[in-house]
């Protein structure tokens, strides 16, 4: 049981909604005593964007369950006005059910859940309300610290983790794919030695500016090690060959930018959780490290870029 009554901003417009949702936060509170979580509540229930923000401006919560559509806001106006204004709470999204696309672009931006209002019941709602919490103090602890690599203002590897964990729940929940790909610099620690420091740190810049270049923005980038990148992104519709081109390509480029970056090979291995069939980021991420391992026995003439798409 929670030592402490947890603080929740409900700002839902339709005043039927927002009464059920307050029975269900009952319904998890006369648990207590039980073996599943079930913590009090102290609910203050809003209609509007700007009525949440002028409370929060007031008043700090540790939990904010928030309609999608509000009659003050649209698109993600919402949510990135919330995010900004509680930036300690986590924030769950109402959503109806076409709003799909929207909901994606959310937790992208680090809503923490969606939920269906049509499936929500106490069960469903106690265990997405502490698994948000959760993932929020491990989000607010990375935070804390810098949890972005100072050479490439890429994620180091352990926030990159924590941040891959969770976007692998929510395509499950989702029903989307979650792809990932290590990006291997084969021949860089030769370079490191043969040409110092200075000269490495230009190809791992270059190395990040070619991952970004092959993403859209939404995908989760991180530097790894010294010469291994990688990504995670979620993909809406069926599994797809098209990251992998476009990582391909891009880095192709970056071998052909310089002389140094001429003397390396790139192994590219990019992993599906739909093709895969994993039950964890662990496995997922596993599969693909396997993979570039397979890849980094074999020997090519320098500079190649091969890609392996996991089936």
């Amino acid at each position: 049981m929670e030592a402490r009554t947890l603080k929740l901003l409900l700002i839902e417009p339709d005043v039927e909604d927002a009464g059920l949702l307050k029975e269900t936060l009952m319904d998890i509170e006369q648990r207590r005593g039980g073996k599943v979580w079930s913590p009090a509540f102290q609910p203050l229930h809003v209609e509007r964007l700007a009525d949440a923000l002028d409370v929060l401006a007031e008043e700090g919560f540790d939990l904010i369950l928030a309609a999608v559509r509000l009659p003050d806001s649209h698109s993600l106006h919402a949510f990135l006005h919330l995010r900004e204004a509680a930036p300690e709470a986590a924030i769950l999204l109402l959503a109806d059910g076409d709003d799909d696309a929207l909901a994606l672009s959310a937790l992208r931006e680090g809503a923490q859940d969606v939920l269906l209002k049509s499936d929500i019941d106490a069960a469903l709602l106690a265990r997405a309300l502490r698994n948000a919490l959760e993932r929020q103090r491990v989000l607010l602890a990375a935070r804390s610290g810098n949890p972005f690599d100072a050479e490439t203002g890429l994620y180091h590897n352990a926030a990159f983790h924590s941040l891959a964990e969770r976007d692998f729940a929510l395509a499950l929940q989702l029903g989307c794919d979650l792809q990932v790909a290590l990006i291997s610099l084969q021949g860089f620690e030769d370079l490191e030695r043969r040409y110092g420091r200075a000269e490495t740190r230009l190809l791992r810049i270059g190395a990040a500016e070619a991952l970004r270049s092959a993403c859209g923005g939404a995908e989760l980038l991180a530097s790894v090690s010294g010469g291994r990148f990688a990504a995670a992104r979620l993909v809406p519709g069926p599994p797809s060959s098209a990251f992998a081109r476009r990582l391909r390509s891009s880095f192709r480029n970056f071998c052909a930018s310089s002389a140094t970056a001429s003397r390396l090979r790139v192994e590219i291995v990019v992993a599906s959780l739909r093709e895969r069939g994993v039950q964890s980021w662990t496995d997922l991420y596993q599969a693909a490290v396997e993979a570039l391992c397979e890849n980094d026995r074999r020997t090519e003439p320098y500079p190649s870029i091969r890609q392996a798409i996991l089936a």
